[in-house]
């Protein structure tokens, strides 16, 4: 649209320059070139002030994307860390309840020899001898 308007204004003054024979008709062109030339300069203006607007708009945006991304991998770095802490500690209250584990498996096992003698004492009551060890009760008859 713009590119049309200028073209008729600079055929219409070619045209006058062409026909113009006095030197008022000279001057009334050149009148018309100059107003043409500013209504130019002051399109281009405009268009160039759009363009640093635009410009200025879009380096305010990604400044505000860039401290948000950077926010965000902040935020993303701090919760991995909190995250391996976590697992450390995790690991380490397992391996504390494996060696407390083996810790009274291997006390059962390895029980004092007074315990070994009760629990044979217990053992030969309840299967009902009362004679030395390893020989049956007396039979009655």
């Amino acid at each position: 649209m713009e590119k049309l308007v200028i073209g008729m204004l600079i055929g219409g003054v070619a045209g006058a320059l062409l026909t113009a024979n006095n030197y008022k008709m000279r001057t009334l062109v050149k009148k018309s070139q100059e107003e043409v030339q500013a209504k130019l300069d002051q399109l281009m203006d405009d268009k160039i002030r759009e363009f640093e607007d635009g410009t200025e708009k879009m380096k305010t945006e990604m400044k505000e994307k860039a401290e948000e991304w950077k926010e965000k991998a902040e935020d993303l770095k701090t919760a991995t860390k909190n995250g391996v802490e976590e697992v450390k500690e995790t690991v380490k209250e397992s391996v504390e309840n494996v060696k407390n584990a083996a810790k009274k498996t291997t006390k059962k096992k390895t029980a004092s020899p007074s315990a070994r003698k009760t629990a044979t004492k217990k053992a030969e009551g309840a299967n009902g001898s009362t004679g030395a060890k390893g020989s049956p009760a007396p039979a009655v008859g």
